[in-house]
């Protein structure tokens, strides 16, 4: 019989291998890490939807459809009326579109030296310009403001905000999204159409039907604390698009263009070969058939440029 000592020695070995032998089976991919996580039901109960994930505009009708404002207003619309959706509009704020005011009121100190650190617009004029810049920006909210101006202060920040909003720079305007409020059933919609828009709606309330699984199963394990609790979201949505697009050839890996590489002094840096292998790497076979072909001929017109020089210029 093992002493205790014995035993406990034993199981750390055991642990040891299980852990080496699970790092290795997620180094090849043959198995991965999961999530997990405690719910705290009581903020749960009080979700309606996410916010930054759910809901559809009829903008966003419009654009994916290519249809015109006035017929997504009506899908929009009909979908309501059958309690399918329900219009929810928010205040939202973003830099001033007025040009002559931005140049007068923040761009003209760009690129200038700070004198006067109590001036935050001063302060803060080349993070401005950059959120201004971000067109996919739609809401430029506090939390925006911190990041890019790396405000630590939160009375400081609000101030910040309050001095935008007083100086006309940070405009208020209203924006409505339709958010799923019952059963998602496109029926109500002329069928021609009722298919491709359960579809659309399906994809942009995916954060609200993983909210719902979540309370169902949760119910579920007052009875049975063993039901499994999952999230059907894709884990990395940006990566498995990109992939998508690879596999079906609608999209291509990134390449460096020969005309870019040769402007470029391998010489001053560091890990040169490393360099050239990624380039190498990254190189369409395409571009370098193009490449060699080009070289070719130029070799070719160079050969005969020479042959008529030398005809009609002996002396040289």
């Amino acid at each position: 019989m093992k002493l205790p000592c014995q035993l406990l020695i034993d199981l750390v070995k055991f642990e040891k291998n299980y852990l080496k032998e699970i790092e290795d089976l997620t180094k090849s991919k043959v198995v991965r890490y999961d999530w997990i996580g405690q719910i705290n039901v009581n903020v749960l109960r009080r979700i309606e939807y996410f916010d930054t994930f759910d809901g559809v505009s009829t903008t966003d009708i419009k654009d994916f459809f290519d249809v015109d404002l006035v017929s997504a207003a009506w899908i929009m619309d009909a979908l309501t009326e059958h309690d399918v959706v329900k219009r929810d509009t928010m205040e939202m704020h973003q830099l001033t579109l007025d040009e002559q005011l931005w140049k007068e009121k923040v761009e003209v100190y760009a690129n200038k030296e700070i004198t006067d650190e109590t001036n935050l617009i001063v302060k803060h004029v080349d993070n401005l310009i950059k959120i201004r810049n971000l067109l996919i920006l739609k809401n430029v909210t506090p939390g925006i403001i911190a990041h890019y101006c790396a405000f630590m202060d939160n009375d400081q920040l609000l101030t910040f905000f309050k001095l935008l909003k007083d100086k006309n720079l940070l405009a208020p305007f209203f924006f409505t999204k339709f958010r799923l409020y019952g059963k998602l059933d496109c029926s109500c919609l002329p069928s021609s159409i009722a298919n491709e828009i359960d579809e659309f709606s399906s994809d942009r309330s995916a954060y609200s039907f993983a909210l719902e699984h979540v309370c169902i199963v949760l119910d579920k394990s007052i009875h049975d604390p063993t039901t499994p609790k999952k999230l059907f979201l894709q884990e990395n949505p940006q990566d498995e698009l990109y992939e998508g697009l690879l596999s079906s050839g609608i999209g291509q890996q990134s390449y460096i263009a020969q005309e870019d590489s040769l402007f470029l002094n391998l010489d001053q840096y560091k890990y040169k070969d490393e360099l050239i292998a990624v380039m190498n790497t990254h190189r369409t076979k395409l571009e370098i058939r193009q490449i060699i072909i080009w070289n070719c001929s130029w070799k070719k017109f160079l050969s005969h440029f020479s042959i008529k020089l030398n005809s009609h210029f002996s002396f040289l």
